[in-house]
């Protein structure tokens, strides 16, 4: 539980710290840096699995690579000049929902009715966070006044 925490305090402050180093170093350098810290770590694990992956299969997984981490992090980093942290962690809160509605839309792939629920729950919270607790006074009056 404790490597648990951890790592959720390393992760949710990664683009905090990403928008500190604007004032020191260019947002490229900031995912090298990241990025090869990583590498480092993970080098041992992936030498010893590397050569059981089929050869067809390798070409595909450095692509895979590249896009999943290299080019997600570097967008993110980069999007940070435009935005603050917390904007930028609102919107990355909604990849799930945004995954849902590609796969649905996109793919053809059937959701499960707690996806939609859970993917509503975090578009209201996204958007009770932009407004900043507007909408909330909206609703509850809503609600007490249908209720009364």
């Amino acid at each position: 539980m404790l490597y648990q925490i951890l790592a959720l305090l390393i992760w949710s402050s990664s683009l905090i710290v990403g928008k500190l180093t604007y004032s020191m170093m260019d947002p490229v350098l900031v995912v090298q840096v990241r990025l090869i810290i990583a590498m480092i770590i993970v080098m041992p694990l992936f030498l010893r699995r590397w050569k059981k992956i089929d050869k067809p299969m390798r070409k595909q997984l450095w692509w895979l690579a590249f896009f999943n981490y290299t080019a997600v992090f570097l967008l993110q980093f980069i999007g940070l000049k435009y935005t603050s942290a917390s904007s930028a962690v609102t919107m990355i809160g909604l990849e799930p929902l945004l995954v849902v509605f590609v796969g649905h839309f996109f793919f053809k792939d059937k959701a499960k009715w707690f996806h939609w629920l859970f993917g509503a729950m975090a578009f209201i919270g996204v958007a009770i966070l932009i407004n900043g607790g507007k909408i909330m006074k909206a609703l509850i009056t809503s609600v007490y006044s249908a209720v009364y």
